[in-house]
């Protein structure tokens, strides 16, 4: 009963109206008006309206505020597993015969169909996901096959036709008649729920590891972002899944539970959760998708930061997230606010070790330097020099780090062997890393290969990576344990973004800490299916004086990184993907990543699209708030509205650079308008969010790929 791609979005895009059950709404309720022989009757159908929303389109007449209501109505019914088998045996006892081929399909329904309309409604009910399912892999529920939308309107049709039958030959009195009608339509509707409700991405990276194709991770800020993804997803067979950050939805302020700001888009996660189910069952959106919680973030390394991620999480879980990304990335020991503690700390004998002149060392420890680019303004101190002192800090921290582990601390590192450790522990502490190498086992000679890594690797180095990343890896463990296995999960090693502060350059990840970070985490039962690294990428759009530049992508880092990590099981995620030129990810990056999430983007394109007026006052909301920051960014330029939109959104605009990040600040402040932007406004946001959808599939090589998720799962499409 699976029609193909390109009916099924005209379909539902230009929603052929066309209800289960037709009505006609008085002083809310339903009056259904059919003639039946010699007699006419009037039905009262709380569900009507119900079901007018399952999989008919946008042009539904209600706007997003009564649709998302009408939803949450639908998302609070339920029959009982003994309520949906005591109709199913009365149909089979008594409406079989007058199942007949539908008028309207062509297709004549038979009890394995209506088996499936109930296993359908009996998962849900259970919360047992479409992906647990394994229909041809020895799963629990007794179904022929995975209901599309369309197959649940047919069999609801068919099954109502046969009802009314029933009826109307004196099978059944008018009681049980209005009872099992009204049966019938929760069941649709809960199979609708259920056909259109999320899945774990575990089954769907897997579906798709080791191919030439990555899922999109689509950061949808604003609502109208979602349908015209969808769509598009559903015309071109292309794989989806939708994600948010902790900067965008969190939890509420403990202080403050009625704060409207909940995150900068205004929402929790419950509510942004329910938003994606509920486009996908307005435009029926069957195919497999799942909701993504990126970048748990842990950027402070204390126990009320912890908690809260752990306390977000379950609240995700909660919400009916099916995948999660832990981010504590930005916590390696080796970092700024560590190395500048270390350089402050130091005396004057110190720096006279390193061989600093006296002069130079006094002037040095004298200093209290907030930043280490101070570091060049220093009289008498050359590039020489500052990497001597910033590889002894370095060795100091690490060493800091080794001097409080144990013999089975020690034994907890991936290929650390036990006579090693058992000699760390005898000769420690240590003054500096450098005396490791008096280790047998630990010289400059002992070297190892690592599948995946085309040069040898020195275990001392393998050490000093897992120091480095020794609390990362520790709070990986902590917050993991929290997050069922059947989810898919994402971690993170080389901050995205982060640069040395020393000289700005990118600080990219290295193959050897990908393989630490996933072998450490392995050893302790943690299995990630996707790493996100630093390859140069970055959040947001990338400006260098004040013009946009494409996203600057190290390619051969990014393969050597997929390369290493690959024989562990595990895939890359590329995060940053807004500004990388559609040949680089098609040609040179697409083959090495499973997941490219692409955010920015979406608000681009809504704010192309949306309304004239509301797409100012945005700007001009951000303009204050950016003015009261940095005032004089702002000196001598013309107002907002001196400008068009597409000037304003041009990298010529002297505005661009100043407002096109920080205006997503704006999308909670202005949610209830975004959200109810409807009418021709809104078919000309899903129309170019679904051209620019289709250019990164295209580049993502995702195109019919979703099939490939689909038949892994066994659904007999």
């Amino acid at each position: 009963m699976r029609i193909s791609n390109l009916v099924r979005v005209i379909f539902i895009f230009f929603s052929v109206q066309f209800s289960l059950f037709s009505g006609e709404l008085r002083n809310g309720v339903i009056l259904i008006s059919r003639r039946a022989k010699n007699q006419e009757f009037l039905i009262v159908s709380p569900f009507q309206k119900l079901l007018s929303l399952l999989g008919n389109g946008l042009q539904t007449g209600l706007n997003f505020d009564e649709g998302i209501e009408l939803f949450r109505q639908i998302e609070r019914l339920r029959l009982s597993v003994e309520e949906t088998e005591d109709f199913y045996s009365f149909i089979a006892n008594n409406l079989v015969d007058f199942l007949v081929v539908s008028e309207r399909s062509g297709i004549r329904i038979d009890l394995l169909d209506i088996r499936d309309l109930f296993s359908a409604a009996q998962n849900y009910a259970l919360g047992i996901r479409r992906d647990e399912l394994g229909l041809n892999r020895g799963g629990r529920a007794l179904l022929n096959k995975m209901l599309s939308v369309k197959d649940i309107k047919i069999i609801g049709e068919q099954l109502l036709e046969a009802l009314d039958s029933s009826f109307n030959n004196g099978r059944i009195d008018k009681a049980n008649y209005l009872k099992y009608r009204e049966r019938l339509e929760i069941i649709t509707l809960m199979a609708g729920l259920w056909a259109t409700s999320p899945v774990s991405s575990k089954s769907m990276l897997r579906a798709l590891e080791g191919g030439n194709t990555a899922i999109m991770a689509a950061n949808t800020q604003m609502s109208v972002s979602i349908p015209g993804l969808m769509l598009a997803s559903l015309e071109f067979g292309a794989p989806l899944m939708f994600e948010s950050a902790m900067s965008e939805v969190n939890l509420q302020d403990p202080n403050d539970p009625a704060k409207i700001a909940i995150g900068y888009i205004g929402r929790n996660p419950q509510e942004f959760a329910e938003v994606v189910r509920y486009y996908a069952f307005l435009l029926g959106y069957d195919l497999p998708y799942a909701i993504h919680a990126d970048h748990t973030t842990v950027s402070k390394d204390t126990a009320e930061a912890i908690d809260y991620a752990k306390r977000l999480n379950q609240a995700q879980l909660s919400a009916g997230y099916t995948s999660f990304a832990i981010d504590p990335s930005s916590l390696p020991a080796v970092r700024e606010d560590t190395q500048l503690k270390t350089l402050n700390a130091m005396e004057v004998e110190e720096f006279l070790r390193l061989g600093f002149d006296e002069s130079l060392a006094k002037t040095l420890a004298a200093r209290e330097f907030k930043k280490l680019k101070e570091l060049s303004s220093i009289e008498g101190i050359d590039e020489r020099k500052i990497n001597i002192l910033m590889d002894y800090i370095e060795s100091q921290i690490l060493v800091a780090v080794l001097n409080k582990m144990g013999y089975e601390d020690l034994m907890s590192i991936p290929r650390m062997p036990g006579t090693i450790a058992r000699a760390i522990v005898e000769n420690g502490p240590f003054t500096s890393l450098e005396e490791l190498k008096e280790i047998d086992g630990l010289g400059d000679d002992d070297i190892f290969y690592i599948e995946g890594i085309d040069n040898a690797v020195l275990l001392f180095d393998y050490l000093k990576a897992y120091l480095d990343l020794k609390r990362i890896i520790e709070i990986n463990i902590e917050l993991a344990k929290f997050i069922p296995e059947e989810f898919g999960l994402e971690v993170e090693v080389g901050h995205i973004g982060r640069v040395d502060p020393l000289t700005g350059e990118a600080v990219m990840t290295t193959p050897l800490e990908a393989v630490v970070l996933i072998e450490a985490l392995q050893r302790f039962g943690i299995k990630p299916q996707l790493l996100a690294v630093n390859n140069g990428t970055k959040h947001g759009i990338v400006f260098i004086g004040g013009k946009e530049v494409p996203t600057t992508v190290d390619v051969k880092r990014t393969d050597e990184i997929a390369s290493a990590i690959r024989p562990l099981g595990v895939s890359l995620a590329q995060h940053g993907t807004t500004g990388t030129p559609f040949e680089v990810i098609k040609d040179q990056l697409a083959g090495n990543i499973l997941k490219a999430n692409v955010g920015t983007e979406w608000r681009r394109t809504v704010l192309r699209s949306m309304p004239l007026d509301l797409f100012y006052r945005m700007v001009e909301w951000t303009v204050e708030e950016e003015k009261r920051k940095a005032p004089e960014k702002f000196s001598g330029l013309l107002p907002v509205r001196s400008y068009t939109r597409e000037q304003l959104l041009s990298s010529e605009c002297p505005y661009y650079a100043l407002i096109i990040d920080p205006i997503k600040r704006a999308i909670g402040v202005f949610r209830a308008e975004i959200d109810n932007i409807s009418g021709e406004d809104l078919d000309l946001i899903v129309e170019t969010t679904r051209e620019v959808a289709r250019e990164y599939f295209t580049a993502f090589n995702a195109l019919e790929k979703v099939w490939k998720i689909v038949k892994y799962l066994g659904w007999g499409w």
